[in-house]
């Protein structure tokens, strides 16, 4: 399961990297439309607009099922090993559950997952265990056992 994990936490960073790549291509691309003047808007916005949309595809879609996996997989390790309080591993568990679907409806196009749009408060509970409950109780636990 460790190795799940780290598998789907790699495809998930590849996922990432592969759209901040689609993301930096605007800039030379911006660049040559400067240079070109106004010749060829069309072919210029056509191409911008596919980058947009593949780095849309790959930051905000694609990487959301890796992680819902391998999100997973970690709390359910963490449920079984009783490393975390049990609430922590369950509340991750109904997170990441409600995550995976809404990242496969998202990229079959059923919904959107863009900021702002009602589905997005089924990633809610992620946000919250990996940004505040895992973080502050990991850090209290180490402060406990370092004094």
């Amino acid at each position: 399961m460790a190795l799940g994990y780290v598998s789907m936490r790699i495809f998930e960073s590849i996922f990432l990297i592969v759209g901040v790549i689609f993301a930096m291509m605007l800039i030379p691309l911006s660049q040559a439309f400067i240079a070109a003047g106004a010749t060829d808007v069309a072919s210029f916005q056509a191409i911008g607009s596919v980058l947009k949309q593949a780095q849309h595809w790959f930051m905000d879609t694609m990487q959301l099922i890796p992680l819902g996996l391998g999100g997973i997989i970690l709390t359910t390790m963490l449920y079984q090993t009783k490393l975390v309080p049990r609430f922590f591993s369950i509340f991750g568990i109904i997170g990441y559950a409600l995550l995976l679907p809404t990242a496969i409806l998202t990229l079959y196009g059923v919904q959107n997952i863009a900021p702002g749009v009602p589905v997005t408060i089924l990633v809610i509970p992620v946000a919250i265990w990996e940004i505040i409950l895992m973080p502050i109780w990991l850090y209290a636990k180490g402060s406990i056992q370092r004094v």
